[in-house]
């Protein structure tokens, strides 16, 4: 049993060493010496640039820039009836958005690979960061909409949100829309692919290397935009008196809405999928002194976003019409699938900057920072119109803005 154990460790290693020397063996070289001290000598002209296969991974920390304000709701106010004795309407106003938001740090990876011998060569790039969630709840919440004729009651034009204020059934009045609690929720993701051919320049007489960049680049920047708006109940005590509103931007006046919400247990899931593919170019500078090194680097991708937003989602499953007081009139549980596709020019500028400590021959230790900006990128919540009785979409584009630190470790680059 020992010697079969130990047969097979060695087996492994062996297995191991043969892998790894693959592309050395390819290369024409007599010895790998992976580990072998760093060429750090001034002959002929200072340490050449690495040929051969490559490998980099890095661990990225980068933060996504939030998308640009909006209310939950209209910006526009709308004017409600909250009893039957009011001469005058009152104003409703959205009172949540989503400012809140931040543009906060995740983790992920970044790796890439590929091969250069003499003045040529490729590499391919994968990246991907980890979702960015975000919450936001709050309670008492006001939301405006747009509201438009539905039908008509005994000669009369009502609209959805329309229903008789007083008892006996002879006021018809806009409701006012609000929600006893909202729970938000945002997920950001983005990943990206990226394939190029590498053409490398005579090494420079300052000792500095310039290598340039053609091929093609995929980036994904991924939105959802969660709202669930649960049933409102009113007993007319105040039974949240233990809630933690510190998280809360706006709240709407409770001692006014006394009418139970009149969308109750209402919910609309919102995506924005924004996939960029186009031709890249970069060029990169690398110069070594002794065992540190320094690389900066750009790349523009001239890229095609092919946008897919949808929402679906439910409003007022509560709701039975025809309603009695402080109740929509016509509207019903009404539920909702909507998709649009767009296709923009999103056109993408990276740089880079790193700090590379040669630890032996072929192996080192690098960080840095990394920039990325892209514009016409949809955004989930900012592409919702809030019309009744279903809402619907419109891409709201904006420019988008990534970076953050990554620290990594490089092989033969």
């Amino acid at each position: 049993m020992m010697s079969l154990n130990r047969n097979s460790l060695g087996l492994a290693v062996g297995l191991v060493f043969f892998l790894v020397g693959i592309p050395a063996l390819g290369q024409n070289l007599e010895t790998m010496q992976i580990f072998a001290p760093t060429e750090l000598g001034p002959y002929g002209g200072g340490p050449q640039p690495k040929e051969g296969y490559f490998f980099t991974y890095d661990g990225i920390y980068w933060s996504i820039s939030k998308p640009d304000t909006a209310t939950i709701g209209e910006n526009t106010p709308r004017s409600v009836y909250y009893t039957s004795t009011q001469t005058q309407p009152t104003a409703q106003s959205s009172t949540l958005d989503n400012s809140t938001f931040k543009s906060n740090f995740t983790g992920g990876d970044r790796f890439e690979f590929g091969r250069i011998f003499g003045h040529n060569g490729w590499s391919c790039t994968i990246t991907h960061l980890h979702n960015q969630t975000q919450y936001i709840w709050a309670d008492g919440v006001d939301m405006a909409v747009t509201d438009v004729t539905a039908g008509t009651v005994n000669g009369t034009d009502v609209k959805y949100l329309d229903g008789y204020l007083d008892a006996a059934g002879t006021v018809i009045g806009a409701l006012p829309l609000n929600f006893d609690q909202m729970i938000v929720k945002n997920t950001v993701s983005h990943w990206s692919v990226e394939l190029n051919y590498i053409k490398r320049a005579h090494p420079m007489h300052c000792g500095g290397v310039l290598e340039f960049f053609f091929g093609a680049r995929y980036l994904a920047v991924d939105e959802r935009f969660l709202v669930n708006a649960p049933q409102q109940r009113y007993d007319g005590s105040d039974d949240d008196d233990d809630d933690d509103d510190d998280d809360d931007e706006a709240h709407g006046d409770n001692t006014l809405a006394q009418i139970p919400s009149i969308l109750a247990d209402s919910y609309w899931d919102t995506k924005a999928e924004n996939h960029v593919v186009g031709p890249e170019l970069g060029i990169r500078y690398s110069k070594q002194h002794g065992r540190l090194s320094f690389s900066t680097e750009g790349r523009f991708v001239a890229g095609f976003n092919s946008q897919n937003l949808r929402m679906q989602g439910t409003l007022g499953t509560e709701l039975d019409p025809p309603g009695g007081q402080y109740q929509p009139l016509l509207m019903g549980p009404t539920a909702f699938n909507h998709s649009q596709f767009e296709v923009e020019f999103s056109p993408v500028v990276e740089l880079r900057a790193e700090l590379h400590y040669q630890l032996t021959r072929a192996f080192s230790i690098r960080g840095g920072w990394t920039g990325m900006w892209m514009d016409n990128i949809a955004r989930a919540s900012t592409s919702i119109e809030y019309r009744m009785p279903d809402f619907a979409l419109a891409a709201d584009n904006e420019s988008v803005f990534i970076h953050g630190l990554t620290l990594g470790i490089e092989f033969n680059r």
